[in-house]
């Protein structure tokens, strides 16, 4: 279970004082399925990282009771003359996982063969892309959490990292934060929208959708039609 209990999270002081979360409570089933639309600096990535651990709520706890997934591109622990395979050795320990089993899993995901004991900082972006994600579905989580998008990349590579989100997520929850309304259709399950510090939820991310595009960024929505009260657990996807 991933919850959220009473969290408000404000940025600046004084008068530049801003509330970017508000009084936001709300209980992730496992395996559930649900994608947060919010238009630029509504607070998504901020979301996300609380989820994450990544940053600390104002007011209010966050409850976690199973892996989430890291935040960010993990290449970036790469420092000095770290070659993917010590790379992985030194995440394995953080995210509960055996860095063999790990090893092997970026090794072949990734196809970099002898750039396995190459310093990351040699290797082309291309092959940088493959390890980042490599990395993210390197140790099986419970929850995954996705910013903007859940692939990106070339066709072969959006379709190499479809495959891998498929099968990492059939036994986990997922949550994506975007303003693309086609990528929350491409994950499916529940929606929710997040505007001004507040989160509504919608059994059904269509309906998200509908009333999401009839929310400028500047406007306090006031006929959030098919709302609920919680979001619904959802079945797990098979895709």
């Amino acid at each position: 279970m991933l919850a959220l209990h009473e969290v408000t999270k404000k940025v600046g002081r004084g008068r530049r004082s801003r509330t970017i979360l508000d009084s936001i409570s709300w209980q992730i089933a496992r395996r559930a399925k649900i994608s947060i639309l919010g238009h630029p600096g509504s607070g998504k990535s901020t979301l996300l990282g609380i989820l994450a651990g990544t940053q600390l709520p104002t007011i209010g706890s966050v409850e976690r009771r199973g892996s989430v997934s890291p935040m960010g591109s993990l290449t970036r622990h790469a420092g000095g003359l770290t070659t993917p395979r010590q790379l992985v050795e030194r995440l394995a320990p953080f995210l509960h996982y055996d860095p063999a089993q790990m090893s092997r899993f970026v090794d072949e995901f990734a196809e970099l063969g002898a750039a396995m004991d190459v310093p990351v900082k040699y290797l082309v972006p291309k092959v940088v892309q493959a390890l980042n994600l490599a990395l993210f579905y390197g140790a099986p989580c419970d929850y995954y959490l996705f910013d903007q998008r859940i692939t990106l990349g070339s066709r072969d590579f959006q379709a190499k990292a479809w495959e891998a989100f498929s099968q990492r997520c059939k036994r986990a929850g997922v949550i994506l934060t975007t303003s693309l309304p086609k990528e929350a259709r491409k994950l499916g399950g529940s929606g929710a929208i997040l505007h001004r510090g507040k989160i509504t939820f919608f059994e059904d991310v269509e309906d998200a959708i509908e009333v999401f595009a009839t929310i400028p960024p500047d406007v306090q929505p006031t006929n959030m039609r098919r709302r609920v009260e919680e979001p619904a657990e959802e079945p797990e996807l098979e895709y």
